[in-house]
């Protein structure tokens, strides 16, 4: 699990990853790790098959949405 923290970016080495494991707890840690995870996944499809959206709403739009 420490590599993996380190790979992911978490730790920039091993006795930070056995830092950030003592400091959160193991739980936390794996939470983390599974977040990561989750989010490298989801940026690998955004950059393979693209944004999901195709038309996204303007600035303008969006604060004339809020003005009502």
């Amino acid at each position: 699990m420490l590599e993996e923290i380190v790979r992911l970016g978490l730790a920039n080495s091993r006795d930070q990853a056995i830092s950030l494991v003592l400091e959160a707890g193991l739980e936390k840690a794996r939470e983390m790790v599974r977040r990561r995870r989750k989010a490298r996944n989801i940026l690998r499809e955004f950059l393979e098959t693209g944004l999901p959206y195709r038309v996204l709403p303007r600035a303008a739009d969006v604060e004339r949405d809020r003005e009502r």
